[in-house]
């Protein structure tokens, strides 16, 4: 991990806080594990099979999430689902910016128009929910276009596409 990589909380941190706290509550819930990886920190839940036999073996919520121990690899070795959920972390980085970015511009528009408290609560606004509003309007496209709701959605096709090329598959 490059330390320039640190620089992201300056548009992340906020989010970030919210995910370590969801991370927290399904450690006290579910049991497992914490574990602080690649500037994250994640939920590692002890049974492959925790979510009703779904599947399922990890979600990134920004900088960290919930990943099964099945899923959870060592420093030295690293798993596909951490790969691919690398990806959704810079995916996700780049959307925080961009919320960043678009939510200092709401908060100078509406602040110079005399309402700085406004302004700063619609930039807050923006910044907040640019993740989650593109990740959604991923999966409500992919609907449109006739594709799996959730296989469909570009950012998990690229996602995909990413962690298989660089596991050599």
């Amino acid at each position: 991990m490059k330390r320039t990589r640190v620089l992201t909380y300056l548009w992340t941190l906020q989010w970030d806080l919210l995910v370590w706290l969801v991370a927290l509550i399904v450690f006290a819930i579910k049991g497992g594990r914490l574990a602080w990886q690649d500037l994250g920190l994640w939920a590692v839940l002890p049974d492959p099979e925790d979510w009703q036999g779904s599947g399922w073996l990890g979600i990134t919520l920004g900088h960290g999430g919930v990943l099964t121990a099945k899923a959870f690899g060592t420093r030295q070795d690293t798993t596909g689902t951490e790969r691919h959920e690398g990806v959704h972390v810079e995916q996700y980085e780049a959307m925080a910016l961009a919320g960043f970015v678009l939510g200092l511009i709401v908060f100078g528009v509406v602040a110079l128009s005399g309402l700085p408290v406004t302004g700063a609560l619609l930039g807050e606004l923006v910044w907040l929910g640019a993740f989650p509003a593109v990740i959604g309007a991923g999966h409500i496209v992919a609907k449109v276009r006739g594709e799996d709701l959730y296989w469909g959605a570009t950012h998990e096709e690229a996602a995909r596409a990413i962690s298989e090329k660089q596991s050599g598959c």
